[in-house]
Parts: structure tokens; sequence; C-alpha cells
């Protein structure tokens, strides 16, 4: 799967033989923390999408007895990208699916995300985290030989996906069965067709652990995150 390729590269030698959300933060595999906080918000049943190492993720969770949760698997043998694995659900779903990437740590209310997606009456809806960034130098814009503008270490302000989604049942049958199909095509097509899909604030704390500095950044805010004294 070229996704965990690149991850691998990002986080080697992690990675070699652990699949990114089995990385252990603060002595326990992250998607173990991911299960527990949904679990206390009141979520019960679970469909993991596996395929690098998935016997990993699937020898430590099993069918979820031990954490009293129910756990299924969605089995790739292909690369189905970040949408393309819900393809594989064969249960019928009449509420709204959540759906979250396995290397996100959040204090989210997921509740108050599902009040969101209801209210307003959203097929799909997206958690955005604002993001800045502050330019290292002076910026210069010119057309052709002529300065237009120079501002001095602006900073940038964008809002980014925050790789959690929330999905109303009827737009699982837009997910194509073979090939790979991520979640920003489904949005950028729903929204194309003037269907409302949401982009949900996320204002508590949250951290995509995708590079080394941020899985140390992991391990070093978790007590204070998740264990407050």
């Amino acid at each position: 799967h070229d996704d965990h390729q690149i991850v691998a590269r990002r986080l080697a030698p992690l990675t070699q033989h652990c699949p990114k959300p089995m990385l252990k933060v603060s002595g326990r595999p992250l998607l173990e923390t991911i299960i527990e906080r949904l679990k206390a918000q009141g979520f019960s049943r679970f469909r993991l999408a596996v395929n690098y190492l998935a016997e990993v993720i699937e020898d430590h969770f099993g069918d979820g007895s031990a954490m009293d949760v129910d756990i299924r698997y969605l089995r790739e043998t292909e690369p189905k990208g970040t949408a393309g694995a819900l393809s594989l659900l064969d249960e019928p779903a009449g509420a709204p699916l959540l759906v979250m990437n396995g290397d996100v740590m959040t204090r989210l209310n997921f509740s108050e995300l599902l009040d969101f997606h209801a209210e307003h009456a959203a097929l799909a809806t997206l958690c955005v985290r604002e993001q800045r960034f502050q330019a290292p130098h002076g910026v210069v814009e010119a057309d052709g030989p002529r300065l237009t503008s120079l501002r001095e270490k602006p900073t940038f302000q964008w809002l980014a996906n925050a790789g959690i989604y929330c999905l109303d049942p009827s737009v699982l049958g837009r997910i194509p069965a073979t090939g790979q199909f991520d979640m920003p095509e489904l949005l950028a097509a729903l929204a194309a067709e003037g269907r409302m899909v949401g982009a949900y604030p996320i204002h508590e704390y949250w951290l995509d652990i995708g590079r080394p500095p941020d899985f140390e950044l992991a391990q070093s805010d978790f007590d204070a995150v998740f264990d407050p004294s």
C-alpha cells in the first residue's frame, strides 16, 4: 500500500514491524486509546480497516470482547484509499457513521460532532483544524519586473483536514467497490453537487502523528492531555 510505504519512510524504523496506529504512546497502542475514548463517549461497535501488518492489529484486539466492545475487520486485499475501505461494510447502517484515521490523538467531543452533523442536515461532515504558519522571511509579490507588495514575515492561516468524518449511510453507495478512493474525492463530489458537507472546527487538543517530531510530541503531551492530575 503506497500510503503505508510513505508512512514507513517518515516514521522508520518504528513502522517496519508495526502499523502506525499500533505505535505505543505512553505505553499502549494509539489505536487502543482511540477506541477507549470513543467507548467512554458511548460508542460500542468498531470496524477497523486493515491491510499493512493487519495481523498485528487483529492479534491485539481480537473481537473486542476484552475491551467490552464489538470489533470486526474490513480486510483490504488491494489499496482502497481512505474512503474505499468503507465499500467492505457488509451490514446495514441506520445511524451516521463516524470515520477516523488511526493516527490521530484528540480530545474531541464526538457527541458534539454528531449533534453538529444532525443540526445542519449534512450528508457528510469533515472535522477541520485551524493552522497557522509564520513565514521566516519577507514575502514578495511581483508582476513581471514590478514589485506589487512586500509583507515582512506574514502569518498564513488555513483550515486543515483533521482526519475525522461523519457520514450519512446514504453516501456509502457512492464508494466504488474496486480501486482506490479517498475521502477528499467523496466530499468534493458531494460539494460539487450542492449537497451539504459540513466543516466542524476542532478546538480541543488534536495531533496528527505523521512524522517523528509528532510522535515525540504525542509522548510528551499524553499524560497532560488524557490523564491530567
